[in-house]
C-alpha cells in the first residue's frame, strides 16, 4: 500500500465550476471491529484513485449490522491532517460526529463505542452513492474524544459530541461498494 512508483500521477487537478461544498451529510454508519468478518482494503493499481478505493464489500458476522448514527451537518466535520517527520509522514484523519438529544439510546450508544475499534463510514453533504471511510484493516478508527450535554439555558446544544480518529497513510478512504447489511 505505501510503494506508489507504479502510479501514474496526472497533476493536481480542479474541476472548475464543479460542486464543492462544505461538511458531512446527516448519516453515518458504525461499523465494531468484532462485528466484522471481513475488512477490505485498496488493491492499487496505476492510477491515483486505486490507492484510495475500496470496491469490495466488508462483511458483518451473523446477526450484526451497522450502527446507524444521525449526524447534524452544522455540528460534523472531517480533517485529515498530516503528521510526522520529514519524509515519514502519516495522515491523522478525524471525523466529529454530533448528535442532537443526550436521549438514553444516544448516551448508552456512545458509552459502548468509547473503547471500541471500529470503521466509520460517512458521505459529504453532497452524498453521491458513495462513502469516505475513517480506519482500515490495519489501523482502526477509536473515539478519541466526546461529552454528552444536556445544554446550558435556553440556548444551549444537548447532545452527545465525539471525535473518530486512525491515523493512515492516505487522508481518508472512498467506499464504493456496497453498504454491508446485517451478517446471514
Amino acid at each position: 500500500m505505501g510503494e506508489y512508483s507504479n502510479v501514474v500521477l496526472n497533476g493536481l487537478t480542479h474541476d472548475d465550476g464543479a460542486e464543492n461544498p462544505g461538511g458531512v451529510a446527516e448519516l453515518a454508519y458504525i461499523l465494531l471491529y468484532n462485528d466484522l468478518l471481513a475488512i477490505q482494503e485498496p488493491v492499487p493499481s496505476t492510477t491515483p484513485e486505486s490507492i484510495l478505493t475500496i470496491t469490495t464489500a466488508h462483511t458483518m458476522k451473523t446477526g450484526k449490522s451497522p450502527i446507524q448514527a444521525f449526524t447534524v451537518m452544522e455540528k460534523s466535520d472531517y480533517e485529515s491532517a498530516l503528521e510526522g517527520e520529514i519524509y515519514s509522514k502519516m495522515f491523522n484523519p478525524n471525523l466529529t460526529i454530533f448528535l442532537p438529544q443526550p436521549s438514553d439510546n444516544n448516551a448508552a450508544a456512545f458509552s459502548v463505542i468509547k473503547n471500541a475499534r471500529m470503521l466509520v463510514l460517512f458521505k459529504r453533504s453532497s452524498a453521491g452513492a458513495n462513502f469516505y471511510q475513517i480506519g482500515s484493516k490495519f489501523l482502526m478508527a477509536k473515539v478519541k474524544e466526546g461529552s454528552v450535554k444536556f445544554g446550558k439555558g435556553p440556548t444551549g446544544e444537548p447532545g452527545v459530541t465525539f471525535v473518530v480518529e486512525s491515523h493512515s497513510v492516505q487522508p481518508f478512504f472512498k467506499y464504493t461498494a456496497v453498504l454491508p447489511v446485517t451478517g446471514a
